[in-house]
């Protein structure tokens, strides 16, 4: 239970130091949209850390029914998590719902972290054998059900196995998922929960020097991203030379590797903790879960890249479904700040509201309206046209 009182502790410190800075932006979209995001993280916390008070309720109650041992310190640990999710709550911030973020706060990416919580949480607690068997096997398959469901809308880009039209020689890339690629997933999992069994001596320097290099290359691929971001700036602004789409979705590529590899070395440390925390079989149920979430990251990155190419070259637009083309004027612009690296997004607000993917350069005198392709049947499925932000 010390393990899991450390996390949230953790956790809430983090949504505490979120919620006491002030946002002030000049652009309302922005304003809006950082308000949205805390009320996001406030329902997020609110769900996880009642679910742990409860769940330490019912452990607590379980231990005075049955006079079991009642260990002090991890009482105390308990008590510093439960105040931290207090101070949480002491903060007052008087955040309404906007015109522009009405839609729901949590998706699905939200509800498979939550789940993935749930689980630590019922693990950390230490129920007895069958309750948390009986709660991994609700979550698991709840977890299946979200991952299948997320990707309903885009199952036109999934495949049984991809065809030669399907592979793109220029940017070495498939535009469609396979499904019989999708068993190597699987694989990986139980490779390494298999090879976590296998008691090597010594095999902490292992985890050690893996977690090293994971840190490494998410390093070197984060300062690549912001030196070639730097580099892309001065080639439009001083020299006016376009990048090319080529160059375009490389850069989103690495941008969507860097974020998955930070999410795999966050995941590696959660599951390798909770073996030496909390287990093997906690590790075993704890890993596949958030196995789960990872290929969640996986496959919505995937789906991404294959709908940037539409945006990327027309050429890939399937007209017959995206039959309406519209120009419209440009709302908006979103700058999205991660580290160093300062990412835009046009906004274009209509009867519904319009998002272009990631933008690597501020185009804000250089792009005034945006193409735009939509779906007769579905007006919130489109496409935005971006190529002539990379090529000359």
């Amino acid at each position: 239970m010390i393990y899991v009182s450390i996390l949230l502790t953790i956790l809430n410190i983090i949504f505490l130091i979120v919620f006491s800075n002030k946002y002030k932006s000049d652009n309302l979209y922005i304003k809006e949209k950082n308000e949205y995001y805390l009320l996001k993280y406030r329902l997020f916390s609110n769900i996880i850390n009642i679910f742990y008070i409860f769940s330490s309720v019912i452990y607590y109650l379980g231990l005075y029914i049955y006079n079991d041992f009642f260990d002090v310190v991890t009482f105390i640990f308990f008590l510093i998590a439960l105040a931290s999710y207090i101070s949480f709550l002491l903060i007052k911030k008087n955040i309404k719902r906007s015109h522009y973020f009405n839609k729901k706060l949590l998706s699905s990416f939200d509800y498979l972290v939550i789940i993935s919580s749930f689980i630590i949480i019922v693990y950390g607690i230490s129920f007895n054998k069958a309750i948390n068997a009986l709660f991994f096997s609700i979550l698991f398959i709840a977890n299946i059900f979200i991952l299948i469901l997320s990707f309903q809308k885009n199952k036109g880009v999934f495949c049984y196995k991809s065809s030669v039209e399907d592979y793109i020689e220029d940017i070495k890339f498939i535009k469609k998922i396979e499904y019989n690629k999708l068993i190597n997933y699987i694989i990986y999992i139980l490779a390494y929960i298999s090879f976590v069994y296998i008691r090597i001596i010594y095999i902490e320097i292992f985890y050690l020097l893996v977690l090293l290099i994971l840190m490494y290359i998410i390093f070197k691929k984060y300062k690549k991203i912001v030196s070639e971001q730097n580099r892309l700036y001065r080639s439009i602004t001083i020299l006016h030379v376009a990048p090319g789409i080529k160059y375009a979705f490389d850069f989103t590529r690495d941008l969507l590797l860097l974020k998955e590899l930070f999410i795999t070395l966050l995941l590696f440390i959660i599951s390798i903790s909770s073996l030496y925390g909390l287990g093997e079989r906690a590790f075993m149920a704890i890993s596949v879960i958030l196995y789960v979430l990872l290929l969640y990251v996986r496959l919505s990155d995937r789906v991404y890249l294959i709908r940037y190419i539409n945006s990327l070259n027309d050429e890939f637009i399937d007209n017959k479904r995206y039959s309406i083309k519209e120009k419209k004027l440009i709302s908006f612009i979103d700058v999205i700040i991660i580290f160093d690296i300062k990412l835009y997004r046009l906004i274009i607000i209509d009867n519904l509201i319009y998002k272009s993917n990631l933008i690597m350069y501020d185009p804000e005198y250089l792009i005034e309206d945006l193409e735009l392709r939509i779906n007769k049947f579905d007006l919130s499925d489109y496409i935005t046209i971006e190529n002539k932000l990379y090529e000359e």
